[in-house]
């Protein structure tokens, strides 16, 4: 059962989950006849005493071609 006090945004895009800011990324409604799509996420650091490094990592279902830039922050 999922969570029933949770209600969906009022009026959301069919691409509101492709543009969450969260660490993991879903893309709605991708397949071969809209090709690629460009998804954009900004890192902050919250700690100003330490320079942390982020890489990405990648679990991308077969047959679907991923690009990452740049690869570690």
């Amino acid at each position: 059962a999922g969570n029933e006090s949770y209600k969906c945004p009022t009026g959301a895009k069919v691409d509101l989950i492709s543009n969450m800011n969260y660490p993991s990324i879903a893309i709605s409604k991708l397949n071969a006849a809209n090709g690629s799509t460009t998804i954009s996420r900004t890192v902050t650091n919250i700690n100003p005493d330490q320079a942390p490094t982020y890489k990405v990592a990648i679990d991308a279902p077969p047959g679907l071609n991923v690009k990452v830039s740049p690869q570690t922050l």
